[in-house]
């Protein structure tokens, strides 16, 4: 049976969008990728926790070199109060056209994102673009609502120093290996009185910044399901019991882990003064170790994983930009983030600037290239997270579950079967009004 006349013309016309799609992908047609041979004007206000002189120099300046003709504006936030910003401007009208956006974001502020369907940038793309964390986090529903601007993970600071004085030559890769090491590396009085720590773990973020993310990743590495696969309720109490425990090991006095109690000075400060072996922080944060003691021998390995483990399991937390849906500008935003989120140059250069571990697998590669960063690489590629919805109800929420342990206010089971209704009541009203 031979096609008649009119299918003829559907099929052509059919064929003729997915050419087009394809030519705007491949950055033949201007569209998500453009070569700056079109003639593009206009303006654009973006907002961002970054400072202003990295995004101007690195993404702002390598866009208006493809296109003078637009106007771009940064204005950079104080992180600490940067979401609530953002969202009375959103609110109100007043917002950006594009806005830096935190990896766990999208399930509770999808609704002011404007996104990319399937037929503008296909999953595969993404996938072929950046680490499998970031299609974790930034796509939802056949939608990509945000491009990551770096990938940042969890890995394990070390102090060479007390590590050569100690005789240990290289970073533990197990956490049975750390275990082992603690107690050469702690220093406790007579009376029990830790005037060295081996490890900051054990406690909640009054002196752990970073306490709900670090347990996070210890149930990960459990392999426990943290939420429904509905994303309507929390799942990890029977599972992430364990981990808790196993988290708690640190700041128990009764426990031959025991490295860290909730008296102790922020992890971070008490690590910089060289009364700490161990710190485990975002890479990122390289950097500001440095500042604070910049005669520090500091040490830099790869997150520990279980001996017996088949798969490395890290932890990451990002920032990539969005575009806001009542931006007039959509399609100049989103032209933008494409030109330079996806841009390998423009964002080596960033990279630089702040840094920052790429998010672009093409630079991932360069990473793995190098044998100082190797490891870098090899988190960011096995980087896992979990649906999130906001973020700061559960690091408070995992900071009392921990709290209430150690003041023996309750045991692990009833903590974190406690944190575990909270969440999930929070992830019910999200879906019930995203419905």
């Amino acid at each position: 049976m031979h096609p008649s006349k009119v299918q003829i013309i559907i099929i052509s016309v059919v064929l003729f969008i997915v050419l087009l799609l394809v030519l705007v992908f491949m950055g033949i047609l201007p569209g998500l990728r453009s070569t700056g041979e079109d003639i593009v004007s206009g303006e654009l206000l973006i907002w961002g926790v970054d400072n202003s002189s990295v995004i101007s120099s690195s993404l702002i300046a390598s866009y208006q070199a493809l296109y003078p003709e637009v106007n771009i504006s940064y204005q950079s936030f104080n992180p600490a109060n940067y979401e609530t910003q953002l969202i009375n401007a959103l609110a109100g009208g007043r917002g950006p056209d594009i806005f830096m956006v935190h990896s766990s974001w999208i399930p509770e502020h999808k609704d002011k994102m404007a996104f990319l369907d399937q037929t503008q940038y296909p999953l595969e793309s993404l996938r072929n673009d950046f680490p499998d964390v970031v299609a974790k986090d930034f796509y939802q529903d056949g939608r990509t609502y945000a491009l990551p601007l770096y990938i940042d993970t969890l890995t394990l600071f070390y102090n060479r120093d007390i590590f050569n004085n100690e005789g240990i030559v290289r970073a533990p890769s197990s956490w049975e290996e750390l275990n082992q090491l603690i107690p050469r590396l702690v220093e406790k009085t007579e009376s029990g009185r830790i005037v060295r720590a081996a490890i900051a773990l054990g406690a909640s973020r009054t002196n752990i910044p970073n306490a709900a993310d670090i347990l996070s990743l210890f149930m990960l590495q459990d392999e426990v399901q943290m939420t429904s696969q509905d994303k309507r309720e929390a799942r990890f109490a029977s599972g992430g019991e364990n981990s808790l425990r196993r988290y708690l090991s640190y700041a128990n006095p009764a426990n031959a882990n025991y490295s860290w109690n909730e008296e102790m000075r922020n992890a971070e400060d008490v690590f910089a003064s060289e009364d700490l072996a161990i710190l485990i922080d975002y890479a990122s944060k390289e950097n500001s170790l440095k500042q604070k003691n910049p005669f520090i021998n500091l040490g830099i390995a790869s997150l520990p994983q279980y001996e017996d483990s088949q798969k490395a399991t890290n932890y990451a937390s990002y920032w990539g930009f969005a575009v806001a849906n009542t931006s007039p500008n959509q399609s100049l935003a989103w032209g933008f983030i494409g030109n330079t989120v996806l841009n390998q140059e423009a964002m080596s250069s960033y990279s630089s600037l702040t840094n920052r571990a790429p998010a672009l697998l093409s630079l991932i590669a360069q990473l793995s290239a190098n044998p100082n960063k190797e490891f870098l690489a090899r988190q960011i590629l096995t980087a896992d997270s979990w649906y999130i919805i906001n973020k700061e109800f559960v690091d408070q929420s995992f900071s009392n579950m921990i709290r209430s342990v150690l003041n023996a206010q309750a045991d692990p089971r009833t903590a974190i079967s406690k944190s575990e209704a909270e969440i999930g009541q929070l992830l019910k009203e999200n879906a019930d009004a995203q419905n």
